[in-house]
């Protein structure tokens, strides 16, 4: 297959490369991340490893439910509003985030004990949730900026902050313990290095906001309480896609070992490879579905998105072949151990390369209105996955949680492309025609 690029049309070509800046960058960050896994893991034995694993999940999860959908609603309406001056929303935005995340944050704080003695049974994972709580609200506020980059096409600063920054950081801080502080007892190293990565990045990503919005004049003021509501259907679905994705982690934590929880996380982080050139697209194209969708342009949104499935579903299929071919030499760096985590790597191949092939139905979905029916679709997903989970996971361990986190993945991916064929006549998931069809362009 083949396409030559004065047959690609601007908006193709724009997806090709800002979404090839981001793509690297991508790459970056996930080798990075890697390199962080694998350093914890050299220092540190796998129980350790998992419990710096749950930490991450209950972050994710906690300071996703605190950003309330702002970091997708401000992408938005930064995105197709050019004229009304949303400083007023953003600020609104960041300081009702900031409160609900210190205030969850507080009680995980001086309740760590009890969590870590009553839901994990591990008291030693206590001081990891005190790291995680004070995190919590430095992640809650880094993606929100992060969106407002997003929304204006700073596609560059959109990946520096989004997810670049905080492995490349982490890294560095993690280096600089190892080189000058490191002490066997200090455990909770690579949660602190997590933490002062973030914060750095908040206080840069605040700067440059602030520089950029007090530059720019426009001459409506921006409706919070309009926008308020709008994040409330995007918060619902964004809550429950992010508690689909990490909630295999904390049953794996409730129902068994840390250890199991660091070997499942190896597994999946590894298998993820397959389908992370799918946000790279995202990156662009959810603007253009903006755009698109609100000039009532279907057309071009359909372009749009046959080009993108097709270039994501290519890139996927061939990283899938050499992670599968060799996955046991890609688990061995982290350690012999994760060695057995090869049959999730196997099963979670599969679903990413399902979830590529559907496109990117979730973004699809929240910038054309769709939302409540996605939270809905999601919802499903969530409760077939925990009660799949709670199942297999008695008699098959965490391969059994992989199974049911792949049932839901396939689920909520074909329902949702089903759904936008049905309600926007526009169609999502990858076909032999349209990889055919790039040259046509």
């Amino acid at each position: 297959m083949s396409f030559k690029s004065n047959s690609i049309n601007k908006s193709a070509q724009e997806i090709l490369s800002k979404g090839g800046v981001f793509f690297v960058l991508k790459i970056a960050a996930l080798l990075l991340s890697y390199i962080f896994s694998i350093v914890v893991t050299r220092y540190f034995d796998e129980t350790i490893y998992g419990m710096v694993t749950l930490g991450f999940t209950i972050l994710i999860i906690v300071s996703t439910i605190c950003r309330f959908g702002f970091d997708i609603t401000l992408t938005k309406i930064f995105a197709y509003k050019d004229t009304i001056n949303y400083n007023s929303v953003y600020l609104k935005a960041i300081l009702l985030s900031a409160g609900l995340s210190l205030s969850i944050a507080g009680i995980i704080y001086f309740y760590s004990e009890f969590i870590a003695t009553a839901v994990f049974k591990n008291a030693q994972f206590s001081p990891f949730l005190k790291w995680t709580a004070l995190t919590i609200p430095l992640w809650t506020l880094v993606p929100i900026n992060a969106s407002v980059f997003r929304g204006l096409k700073k596609n560059t600063l959109f990946a520096l902050f989004d997810s670049f920054g905080r492995f490349f950081l982490t890294v560095v801080f993690f280096l600089v313990f190892l080189n000058y502080n490191f002490d066997a007892g200090f455990i909770e190293m690579p949660l602190v290095s997590h933490f002062l990565s973030l914060l750095l990045l908040l206080v840069i990503s605040s700067i440059i906001i602030y520089k950029i919005l007090k530059q720019t004049k426009f001459p409506e003021e921006g409706n919070f309480r309009l926008h308020l509501n709008a994040s409330s259907a995007i918060f619902i679905s964004s809550a429950l896609f992010i508690i689909l994705s990490w909630i295999d982690k904390i049953i794996i934590g409730v129902y068994t070992t840390e250890d199991s929880v660091g070997i499942f996380h190896i597994s999946e982080r590894v298998a993820a490879l397959i389908g992370f050139n799918l946000e790279a697209i995202n990156s662009i194209l959810s603007p253009k579905i903006s755009r698109a969708f609100s000039s009532n342009n279907l057309s071009k949104m359909q372009k749009d998105i046959n080009f993108s499935v097709s270039i994501s579903f290519l890139l996927s299929v061939a990283s899938c072949i050499i992670i599968v071919i060799f996955a046991e030499t890609i688990l061995g760096f982290f350690g012999s151990e994760y060695i057995k985590g090869k049959y999730i790597l196997y099963v979670f191949a599969v679903s990413h390369l399902i979830n590529v092939s559907c496109g990117s139905v979730g973004n699809i979905m929240q910038m054309t209105g769709l939302q409540k029916l996605f939270s809905k679709i999601v919802a499903v997903a969530l409760a077939l996955h925990v009660v799949l989970s709670i199942f297999f996971i008695q008699s098959h361990g965490f391969i059994g949680v992989a199974f049911s986190t792949a049932i839901a993945v396939v689920f909520w991916n074909v329902t949702g492309a089903y759904y936008i064929r049905k309600k926007l006549g526009v169609t999502s998931f990858i076909t032999l025609k349209k990889l055919k069809s790039l040259s046509l362009f």
